[in-house]
């Protein structure tokens, strides 16, 4: 079959060549073009590839360090100084080499998933507050704007790093860096960077949310504490940190707020406590 077709095409080259000599040169070069979308094999693709969040790396330089980034093959990737950890883009055929190599060294490794920049997650269902973090939410519930309160948990800090700051120095992609908050069971959002800030202890994001553009404001620390300020739709969702990786999601009505109240201020930026 396949030598019939090479035949086939071998034909229909010296008939095009004959084209040419006869001066009919409109008609050859249609021939030439259907004989070679037809011939030519498609492009190779690159290779899929898997984005790793490496921490507890060893120094760079370092041969533990280059044994396994040689492993990794052509990867390309970010650093991410507040966790002093890294983002690896590998080829996915060396993945399991690179996961392997880094476990024999104590180096932990996440793989990057469809929900890498959702920096929020549900709670443990078997979550139970302290009298703190309940006292804390009673008096946000006893607040005469307060509509409703959410209890999440913050995906791990250097997956929040690099979701935060992605291509924030380099911008090599120019692409658009985009973060999604799950402010409610209904509320769901996705928010394009509009500028950030790394600091040397702590990182100052800020965003608008898409087809709104409502301004969103978020400060976050490499230990995983975040506070910030979104607006949407005439509610005011204000993010508080209660303890370890949960937050709190309080969110107001800006119709219930005394006038003296609004608009809110922007969240100060205040060290971790």
């Amino acid at each position: 079959m396949m030598l019939g077709s090479f035949a086939c095409k071998r034909n229909a080259f010296q008939a095009a060549r004959g084209l040419i000599g006869s001066g009919r040169r409109a008609t050859a070069l249609l021939a030439l073009l259907v004989l070679l979308a037809g011939g030519l094999e498609p492009a190779q693709t690159e290779a899929e590839r898997v984005g790793l969040i490496l921490s507890k790396l060893p120094p760079r330089g370092s041969p533990a360090y280059n044994a396994i980034r040689k492993l990794a093959g052509k990867a390309t990737g970010q650093l991410l100084p507040l966790t002093g950890s890294e983002m690896w883009s590998v080829p996915k055929e060396n993945m399991d080499a690179v996961k392997s190599a880094a476990s024999q060294h104590g180096i932990a490794v996440a793989m990057l998933d469809a929900t890498w920049n959702q920096v929020f997650h549900s709670a443990p269902a078997d979550l139970k507050l302290n009298e703190q973090q309940e006292a804390m939410v009673k008096r946000a519930h006893a607040a005469q704007a307060t509509v409703g309160i959410g209890i999440v948990a913050a995906a791990a800090p250097a997956v929040v790093e690099y979701a935060l700051t992605m291509d924030a120095t380099t911008n090599a992609t120019g692409r658009k860096a985009k973060i999604i908050l799950a402010l409610s069971e209904r509320t769901l959002l996705t928010i394009t960077r509009t500028s950030v800030e790394i600091r040397p202890d702590m990182c100052v994001w800020r965003g608008a949310v898409d087809g709104t553009d409502a301004p969103a404001t978020i400060l976050w620390w490499p230990l995983g504490r975040m506070a910030g300020m979104v607006q949407h739709e005439g509610h005011i969702y204000s993010i508080r940190h209660i303890g370890g990786d949960i937050h709190a999601i309080i969110e107001s009505s800006e119709d219930r707020m005394p006038p003296e109240h609004a608009p809110l201020p922007q969240p100060r930026v205040e060290p971790p406590g």
